[in-house]
């Protein structure tokens, strides 16, 4: 019991570094699950992350830092509800910039050796940065070459460039002399690779959700956020609406699986237009029953409805329970 109080109040459990200005030279560590369990049979060896940082001002010492259980564990989000209720009600301009702030902001979490230190790293990159990087390893794989390999892999080069919103990223591998190889990972290297969910746990989710909305509670007292009642109903239509969503984005996936081949399109075009034809006819009829939905939330974004917003999330929920519910298919509407 000690030792678990221990872990919880004795601060940050180590911390992420981010490529620095200019040229960064990492070895990405993708551990299997039989060397690191955490990984699972799928074999991500990243994580995602997302972090609400609570200001009172929008350069002030935040209140409260808290993980995003939505973005980090896909799992209904109270602090996102009361975000969001936040930011409609917003009585100027200034206010409901820095509630926007409150929104969560994501990265990406990956294990790397930094080859200036020669040390085992955990490194916090965008998630644009991280899709250059996979961009990248599906490029090397379609030529049977795996960067990520122990043995046979590549180093990767991250070059930072500009500041602030102008910053950029630019990814590759790093060249290498003719005759020379890549040094390659050890056993040990990869068993030193971190738990990335533990590592988020320890560092984001330390019990300070309610210290968050009590903060944004009194921070943004005049938008009234602290309706409970709205929250959960709110969380309740998150909950009813993920399975949908998982269902549509299961559908685009299975597109593209069958699309992605040029071969095949260049071998039956004919047929290949009418599969994409066929799928964007059938999520549209899936999604035809929200057409007067989505028109009132428009509405009501647009300044022209007059339902309030407690209502509307009402509504919302009535609609996701009749349409969604967990014991059916959603598809029958």
């Amino acid at each position: 019991m000690v030792a678990q109080a221990k872990a919880k109040y004795a601060g940050n459990a180590g911390s992420a570094i981010k490529p620095k200005e200019g040229r960064n030279v990492y070895r990405i560590l993708a551990p299997t699950p039989d060397i690191a369990p955490w990984v699972g049979e799928n074999g991500q060896f990243w994580a995602d992350l997302g972090v609400h940082w609570i200001k009172a001002e929008p350069n002030g010492k935040p209140i409260a830092v808290v993980g995003d259980c939505d973005i980090c564990y896909q799992q209904p989000s109270v602090l996102n509800a009361a975000i969001e209720m936040a930011i409609s009600k917003a009585l100027d301009e200034d206010s409901k910039k820095l509630y926007q702030e409150w929104r969560a902001r994501k990265s990406v979490l990956i294990n790397v050796i930094d080859r200036s230190t020669g040390t085992e790293e955990i490194l916090e990159l965008t998630p644009t940065t991280f899709g250059k990087i996979l961009d990248l390893i599906e490029m090397y794989a379609n030529e049977d070459v795996d960067i990520l390999d122990p043995q046979t892999g590549c180093d990767i080069i991250i070059t930072r460039t500009g500041k602030g919103l102008n910053t950029n990223y630019e990814v590759a591998v790093a060249p290498l002399a003719p005759g020379k190889k890549f040094e390659p990972v050890t056993k040990e290297q990869l068993a030193r690779a971190k738990n990335l969910h533990e590592f988020i746990a320890q560092n984001y989710f330390r019990g300070e959700e309610q210290k968050a909305l009590n903060a944004i509670a009194q921070i943004a007292k005049g938008a009234k956020t602290t309706d409970q009642q709205t929250l959960q109903d709110v969380l309740r239509v998150q909950a009813l609406l993920r399975p949908p969503i998982a269902d549509i984005e299961a559908t685009f996936t299975a597109l593209d699986a069958q699309t992605a081949s040029i071969a095949t399109i260049l071998g039956k075009p004919a047929a290949q237009i009418e599969l994409v034809r066929r799928v964007r006819d059938d999520i549209r009829f899936r999604l035809r029953i929200w057409d007067d939905l989505v028109a009132k939330w428009q509405d009501r974004s647009g300044g022209d409805c007059s339902q309030s917003l407690e209502s509307l999330v009402k509504e919302t929920y009535r609609f996701a329970a009749f349409h969604f519910p967990q014991t059916r298919d959603w598809r029958r509407g």
